[in-house]
């Protein structure tokens, strides 16, 4: 089965499978952190934990706000 969707240059079939990192962190004013890995991103046709993502806090949202403006 080949799926329609492509990555770069490769398209996404069984034998070229995407694969997830066991974690991802946020991006702060162009800077990736990790302070957690608070959020679980299920596979929604497992039900399985895929990936987890790092989660901003209220402090990391107010930082953003501030390098942006």
């Amino acid at each position: 089965m080949r799926l329609q969707t492509t990555f770069g240059s490769m398209a996404l079939t069984p034998e070229y499978p995407m694969t997830l990192k066991d974690r991802y962190p946020y991006y702060l004013a162009n800077k990736p952190l990790q302070p957690n890995a608070d959020l679980e991103v299920t596979d929604k046709y497992t039900g399985e934990v895929a990936t987890r993502v790092a989660m901003a806090d209220r402090n990391a949202i107010d930082k953003a706000i501030d390098a942006a403006v």
